[in-house]
C-alpha cells in the first residue's frame, strides 16, 4: 500500500491544523483560506488529503505517520522508550501519599494499606489480559 493513501489520526490532522495556526500567524494565509485549510484537515482521510494543504507553505514538514515519529524520536535518544515501569511507579506512589494524606486526615488513625487492593487487582487483569512476563 503506498503511504499516500494510509489513513491519518486524530493527533496528526490535529499536527497539520497547528502548521496552518503558525502560518496565519506569519502572515502567510489569509483567515478565509485558513478556514478552508483547517475544514479540509479536519476531513482528511488520507495523507494523501493532508499534502496539499501545507505543501506551499515553506518549512513545514509532510506530516509522518506517529509510529515513525516515535521510532525516530527513540533514535535520537539512542535507545528504546522508557519502559512502562516508571507510569506503574508513579501511580504507585500517588496512592501511597493518598494513604497517608488520609491517615493524617483522620487524626492518625491508620487506615489499611488500601492501595494494595487496587495494585493486586490491576495486577491479576494485567497476567489473566496479556500472559504471564
Amino acid at each position: 500500500m503506498d503511504r499516500q493513501d494510509m489513513r491519518v489520526s486524530d493527533a496528526e490532522r490535529q499536527e497539520v491544523v497547528d502548521q496552518l495556526g503558525t502560518a496565519l500567524g506569519e502572515g502567510r494565509l489569509d483567515v478565509e483560506e485558513y478556514d478552508e485549510r483547517v475544514q479540509s484537515a479536519y476531513q482528511a482521510k488520507t495523507y494523501r488529503d493532508l499534502v496539499p494543504l501545507t505543501a506551499d507553505l515553506p518549512g513545514l514538514p509532510v506530516p509522518a505517520p506517529l509510529g515513525e515519529k516515535r521510532a525516530a524520536l527513540a533514535r535520537a535518544r539512542g535507545g528504546e522508550p522508557p519502559s512502562r515501569a516508571i507510569a506503574v511507579l508513579s501511580v504507585v506512589f500517588v496512592f501511597i501519599g493518598l494513604s497517608v494524606l488520609m491517615s493524617v486526615a483522620t487524626g492518625g488513625v491508620l487506615i489499611p494499606f488500601w492501595p494494595l487492593f487496587i495494585f493486586g487487582f490491576w495486577g491479576l487483569a494485567r497476567s489473566g489480559r496479556y500472559g504471564r512476563r
